[in-house]
């Protein structure tokens, strides 16, 4: 209905953002909704505005328009109506980093040049402002919830359990899991206390009553296996002892000495990691362990990791410093595209478990260009020997611990059944019984601490190198509290 003539007379001054025509529109629709419109425009920051002289009231209720009226500049007050701030919102983050004085660089990938509002740019902005260490936070929790909490509650049989499927993918043999994907079940770090979300989570996953989880994790076993078909024993070593540790040493000017004992050694990294665990360093060059041991470029670090690493030559800069203290990483890699571009294969006999992976994309001919590019198995024949073989020793374990002839049998320690839970990347997960857990434990050790493959040697190394890969072993009584035994 239209505004009465008292309405329209304590309507008679209001700002020129709004036309007479969509006032009255909203005066139809909801008269309320109209008024308060109207008197949140008008009683705002005071500011140059438009004082309107309504000379015929009725002709506003008749919707005569144009209306004649008269005006002169006064100054009124703004009001504007203040939304939630959204989190999952780049645009209210952004907005919220200009009213606080904040910014971070665009993304070097980024179309539209705004601020990056990633992980890393906003955990750099959480030292300064603890709304962004919140909304970090709070993505992590809507992942949690909507990735693993909802997809995980819906596949729960009758008694509370899940029962994920292993599909023959990747193609590099690493264990992958569905419905749910049990391998990317966020894992809290060493240093993240009781209350991370991380942790929160996994103590969902529990024990029944009269029994503890045990959880047997092989030791940086693909880190070790790079080492082991580099033929490079240092590698092996610093894979075990702590390799961000090592390099990160270095770089704040207190350098491990790898002629020192491995106690002596040990220590000192354990106390570089303690000291410097959180820093930007440490972190950087945990990324470059990573990105560089599966094959990755300076060009693909900066892609993948543009805040850690902000330009190509940053990332080539870290990566040289990595290669350099490890320098038969780099032969080994090259040694490993070369055969698979003419061979079109590796693995077969030279691999310890026979295991066998076609490559085909190597490199390809980019007629544009009229040179060679890397094609799509460029870095896949990087990660085939570690993956498969890791892979091969997870399912070794496993047999042997379930096998009724062998002397490691732990078949029966759950009510006379299997105490299998889950096998996660290089962890095994069991349910135990309390009254066979020393003897669990004891028989689990022995299966994952095994001298392995002895007398084979990698291809491409004349060195025999041992492969014995540690072994650490947790228990309690859910997945989120456990403690090293």
């Amino acid at each position: 209905m239209p505004l009465s003539i008292a309405e329209s007379k304590r309507l008679a001054i209001y700002d020129d953002e709004m036309s007479l025509q969509e006032l009255g529109f909203l005066s139809e629709q909801n008269p309320d909704l109209a008024l308060t419109v109207w008197e949140t425009v008008w009683k705002t920051n005071r500011r140059p505005g438009t004082k309107w002289v309504i000379p015929d009231p009725e002709s506003l209720m008749a919707k005569e328009l144009p209306l004649h009226l008269t005006y002169e500049e006064i100054d009124v007050e703004r009001w504007f109506l203040k939304g939630k701030f959204n989190p999952n919102s780049p645009d209210h983050i952004i907005k919220y980093m200009e009213a606080a004085g904040k910014t971070t660089r665009p993304s070097k990938h980024s179309k539209t040049g705004k601020p990056s509002t990633d992980e890393g740019s906003l955990s750099r902005l959480a030292k300064k402002d603890a709304l962004f260490g919140y909304i970090l936070k709070h993505r992590k929790l809507e992942k949690l919830r909507g990735t693993y909490v909802n997809s995980i509650m819906g596949l729960l049989d009758l008694s509370n359990r899940i029962h994920p499927q292993f599909p023959h993918n990747p193609s590099t043999w690493r264990l992958s899991s569905m419905e749910p994907n049990f391998q990317n079940i966020p894992s809290p770090s060493d240093e993240d206390g009781s209350g991370s979300l991380e942790r929160q989570f996994r103590q969902a996953v529990v024990a029944k009553e009269g029994c503890l989880l045990v959880s047997g994790d092989f030791s940086g076993i693909e880190a070790v296996l790079t080492g082991w078909y580099a033929g490079d024993r240092d590698y092996m070593r610093l894979a075990t002892l702590g390799i961000h540790s090592y390099l990160t040493s270095f770089k704040v000017g207190e350098p491990a000495d790898l002629s020192w004992s491995d106690e002596k050694l040990s220590d000192h990294l354990a106390a570089i990691k303690r000291r410097y665990h959180d820093s930007e360093i440490y972190f950087a060059l945990k990324k470059t362990v990573h990105l560089t041991n599966f094959g990755g470029s300076p060009a693909m670090m900066n892609l993948a990791a543009p805040d850690t690493f902000p330009t190509i030559a940053a990332a080539e800069n870290m990566q040289n410093f990595y290669l350099s203290l490890c320098p038969k990483l780099a032969a080994w890699h090259k040694h490993l595209r070369v055969r698979a571009a003419k061979e079109n294969c590796l693995g077969g006999l030279d691999h310890p478990y026979r295991f066998k992976h076609w490559f085909w994309d190597v490199t390809k001919w980019d007629a544009q260009e009229k040179r060679w590019v890397h094609g799509s198995d460029w870095n896949r024949v990087i990660a085939f020997y570690p993956q498969s073989t890791a892979a091969g020793i997870l399912f070794d374990a496993v047999l042997d611990l379930t096998s009724k002839d062998s002397p490691n049998y732990i078949g029966d320690m759950y009510f006379g059944e299997t105490p299998l839970r889950a096998l996660i990347h290089d962890e095994i997960l069991a349910e135990v019984q309390v009254e066979y857990l020393q003897e669990f434990v004891d028989r689990l050790r022995r299966s994952m601490q095994i001298s392995r493959f002895d007398g084979f040697t990698p291809p491409g190394v004349t060195d025999t190198l041992p492969l014995v890969i540690g072994a650490d072993i947790h228990v309690g009584p859910n997945w989120g509290e456990m403690e090293s035994i």
